[in-house]
């Protein structure tokens, strides 16, 4: 019988049991797509990743594919987080040695950077090129699929979809009540994401549990199962959409997000956004992660 090393790492989590888990194969490459995709239902987690290295590493280091439990994704921030916590606990890569890779994904060449910090990894990723869309106007109905009020709402900032590599419309609120309240209504969200060509959406205040933090952030997909703890690609466009509308005379942010409170599952999600020339941005974002299993799984 074929078997594979797996782990499950819980990216973004300061101690065992918090953060979100993903699932990483680290040697991906004799693993087919539909075999990725019958695992990925296997492990049932919000992504399943499946590192290749290439013959050649000229051009990038890794290869990452990553599948939710019923389809694959282009790119997903807390799985590359935890792609880079299991190759160091593998062996397969040495941050004393190398700290700069650079992944292939299916939304293109990304950076990773990977360091330590009072002995704990740190892994920051390159996310996708900030793209704003017209800002959604009608804040009745996005209350109304949020199961919020209008008055929720921080009147000075609008709700503005960002595509960071997958999509989300990041909606401003003025409170942590008002941020615990939000509703998953999968459908109806399913419906005005999909009018704005958007996969998500991420809620977010500025009030938090933590002093240290600057925001506090929910991750509302429309798709059944439990909420996503922790989404960097989600948090790399909330970043983005902050430095735009609420500094935009600054050039560069740092943030510190919290998010998974709410399922129980807290992380903490770090982000670097740089304004560069011609209205550009650049967006790393990231944070540290725990491995909490190591095993085989048999695969034929």
């Amino acid at each position: 019988m074929k078997t594979k090393e797996f782990y499950v790492v819980n990216s973004f989590a300061k101690k065992s049991f918090e953060g979100n888990p993903a699932a990483i194969f680290v040697e991906g490459n004799e693993i087919d797509e539909k075999k990725m995709q019958a695992i990925a239902r296997q492990m049932n987690l919000v992504e399943t990743v499946f590192i290749m290295e290439p013959d050649n590493k000229k051009e990038y280091d890794f290869e990452l594919r990553y599948f939710t439990p019923i389809k694959e994704v282009p790119i997903a921030g807390h799985p590359t987080v935890a792609a880079f916590i299991a190759l160091e606990a593998s062996g397969k890569i040495h941050i004393s040695n190398k700290s700069n890779y650079i992944i292939k994904t299916k939304a293109g060449l990304q950076e990773i950077k990977v360091h330590k910090d009072n002995d704990e990894t740190i892994v920051m990723m390159e996310s996708s090129k900030p793209v704003f869309y017209q800002e959604i106007i009608d804040r009745h109905e996005v209350a109304q699929v949020l199961g919020v009020n209008v008055d929720d709402f921080i009147e000075d900032l609008p709700i503005e979809p960002v595509h960071t590599g997958l999509g989300h419309i990041v909606v401003p609120v003025k409170s942590m009540d008002a941020l615990m309240k939000v509703k998953r209504n999968i459908n109806e969200l399913k419906e005005l994401c999909s009018r704005v060509n958007m996969s998500e959406a991420q809620v977010f205040t500025f009030e938090t549990y933590d002093g240290k933090s600057n925001i506090h952030t929910r991750n509302i997909c429309p798709r059944n199962g439990i909420e996503d703890p922790g989404c960097g690609i989600g948090n790399s466009a909330v970043s983005a959409y902050i430095l735009k509308n609420k500094y935009p005379n600054e050039r560069e942010i740092r943030l510190k997000a919290e998010q998974g409170t709410i399922v129980n599952m807290p992380c903490v999600i770090e982000t670097c956004t740089t304004r560069e020339e011609g209205n550009n941005m650049r967006v790393l974002v990231g944070g540290t992660g725990r491995v909490m299993i190591k095993g085989e799984c048999n695969i034929e």
